[in-house]
């Protein structure tokens, strides 16, 4: 190519091009026209001043000098105040040859400022997004502990056949939604790095016992064969995550009965030594099922993936299941892999590095495998007579879980704010305060640090129950003094084992106490009356001076306290002032205010006249 024409091109391309002799003046012998515009025409000599716009300190150019003498490249960014703004540069830094001989270097700048902001933007939005997935799902959560949780209630009751069947698509649809607010969540947790390892001891064949036993009957229901080859002998025991392997483990088998109808289903796990004496678990899950095109094996870990839109009809899915699969063993510092063909089925393996225990368990016999399930041990003993201070400000989530607990022999005492329960505290002796954490009035965190403050109180368990189920909040309920957490919803064996683990001892021997289920709490409806008319003057002052988001605020308060006292129309006219807030309505706003104020004198003339 003609010297003219890379002149050209040399002079218009974007980049910043400078090259600097390497003699006794470091001499800059080359600028283009974008270098000129950027750091002024500089001239020989002025290697000072070009190192002051390119913010090297001595030791960078030192190091610099060092690197390109020896025949190396230097890449950094560095930050350049400008008439307009503060732009960002990629140097890259070469040397520069004459004939194999080291002549000096290249300094080659690009304006990365716009590449990185969207970047930034982009990974912003992502985070929000994944933010708002998370925090949706403890509004979707807390009615679903109340559908489940009667559901399950309801069917040890007696039903006709046709109301069992309708109570079945009633869990199972439930069960569902959980599933799929589960796998978003845990996407959105992914996506914004919450999720961490939580490593503990763990006896890999009890481990898999008990996946195997949640399996072989879903095998049995479709006739299909259930093998299984384990062999830890070189690992028995391991510090692992024990829920996020049950959740790979889980997914991939459910998987694999999902899209198998006739066949078999193997499971081969061992521990393998290699390099150097690390020890390794892989497994390996194969079926016979329907397979998988090869076209479509290299995307089948990527989120929202089916295998083809008949899969989707005939066998629903988020598509999100390997994809999560995938990232958790990426976390555990492993890899998967997955081969298929279709109509010969589908193996997918994967191998995680271990850590061995320092613990000493026997290794389970595999005959006879059965579940573990609390309802089936004879544990009354210890379960009667323990008194749990019940503390839920959600009126239908309190009644299903004292349901539960009378149903397991408990004897009950209920509060629906922090404020109650350190009343009720005061009072009586309890065993165990299962503590909701986001109530009005004062909440689980603030009445779980006074009461670890207090000397007669302080070593009473108290189990957290949130909705939240990002990492991050069991931390805050343990920091505040909560002794566990458990997250909603949850099953009723989950819970009772839960609190079975801190039940310090049997108390056969205790005064027994009448059982009072003070789910409505008519002794603390003159505070609720006081509180509500408190901050339906601060509401009222709020409108006075527009203040959009307090009354937003308030009448969202207003809407969760009246609703927890079963003052339904009072919560749902604040309901329709939050919308109207949201949406600056203030016509609206005026009318609601008036509604509001007629239904609290009303509705406290009425109890006024009932006490």
């Amino acid at each position: 190519m003609p010297i003219i024409y890379q002149d050209h091109i040399l002079e218009n391309v974007q980049e910043s091009i400078i090259a600097v002799a390497l003699n006794k003046n470091n001499d800059i012998v080359y600028m283009n026209e974008q270098a000129k515009k950027i750091y002024g025409n500089l001239k020989k000599g002025d290697l000072e001043v070009l190192q002051t716009k390119l913010s090297l300190s001595e030791e960078e150019l030192k190091e610099i000098k060092k690197q390109i003498t020896s025949g190396q490249k230097w890449q950094g960014q560095k930050w350049l105040n400008t008439e307009t703004k503060k732009r960002l540069l990629l140097h890259k830094i070469s040397p520069l040859y004459s004939s194999s001989h080291l002549e000096g270097f290249l300094i080659v700048s690009s304006d990365i400022t716009e590449f990185i902001e969207k970047h930034t933007e982009a990974e912003t939005a992502n985070i929000s997004k994944s933010l708002f997935l998370a925090n949706m799902s403890h509004e979707i959560r807390t009615p679903l502990i109340g559908v489940l949780g009667a559901a399950e209630l309801l069917a040890k009751t007696d039903l006709d056949v046709r109301q069992q069947e309708h109570l079945s698509i009633i869990r199972r649809c439930g069960e569902e939604v959980l599933n799929i607010i589960t796998e978003i969540l845990d996407v959105a947790k992914i996506e914004i790095g919450l999720l961490q390892l939580n490593n503990k001891p763990c006896n890999l064949y009890n481990l898999f016992e008990n996946i195997i036993s949640i399996v072989k009957p879903l095998t049995a229901e479709k006739g299909l064969k259930l093998e299984f080859n384990l062999n830890f002998s070189s690992c028995t025991d391991a510090l692992v995550d024990q829920l996020k392997l049950r959740q790979v483990l889980s997914h991939i088998l459910f998987n694999a009965v999902k899209f198998t109808h006739k066949g078999k289903i193997s499971i081969h796990a061992e521990t393998k030594i290699r390099d150097n004496y690390k020890i390794f678990l892989y497994v390996a899950v194969s079926d016979t099922g329907i397979g998988i095109p090869e076209n479509e094996l290299k995307d089948i870990f990527n989120p929202f993936t089916q295998v083809d839109n008949s899969s989707t009809r005939n066998y629903g899915g988020t598509g999100l299941g390997l994809y999560i699969c995938h990232k958790l063993i990426e976390i555990m510092g492993g890899n998967v892999d997955i081969q298929s063909s279709i109509g010969h089925g589908t193996t997918v393996s994967f191998t995680i590095p271990l850590t061995p225990a320092n613990t000493r368990t026997s290794i389970t016999s595999f005959e006879g495998l059965k579940t573990d399930n609390i309802m089936e041990t004879d544990n009354q003993i210890e379960f009667f007579p323990p008194t749990v201070l019940l503390v839920e400000d959600n009126n239908l989530n309190q009644k299903i879980v004292a349901e539960i607990l009378l149903n397991y022999g408990f004897e009950v005492v209920t509060a629906s704010n922090g404020l109650e329960c350190l009343n009720l505290l005061q009072k009586e002796d309890f065993d165990i305060i299962l503590m909701d954490m986001q109530m009005p009035l004062m909440d689980g965190y603030e009445a779980t640090r006074l009461i670890r403050q207090d000397e007669k109180w302080k070593n009473i368990p108290v189990i957290a129950m949130t909705a939240h189920a990002i990492t991050g909040d069991r931390e805050k309920c343990l920091a505040c003094g909560c002794t566990s957490y458990i997250a909603k919803p949850f099953k009723s064996e989950d819970l009772i084992s839960e609190i079975k683990k801190h039940l310090k001892t049997p108390v056969t021997d205790r005064k027994k106490r009448p059982v009072r289920l003070n789910l409505f709490m008519n002794e603390l409806m003159p505070e609720f009356f006081a509180t509500l008319g408190e901050m339906l003057e601060e509401l009222d002052a709020c409108i006075a001076i527009k203040d959009i988001e307090k009354v937003q605020s308030i009448s969202h308060d207003i809407k969760g306290t009246a609703g927890m006292y079963d003052f339904n129309q009072i919560s749902e006219t604040a309901a329709q002032m939050e919308q109207a807030a949201r949406r600056h309505i203030w016509e609206d706003i005026y009318i609601l205010q008036q509604r509001l104020y007629n239904l609290y004198q009303d509705s406290k003339a009425n109890f006024s006249e009932v006490s």
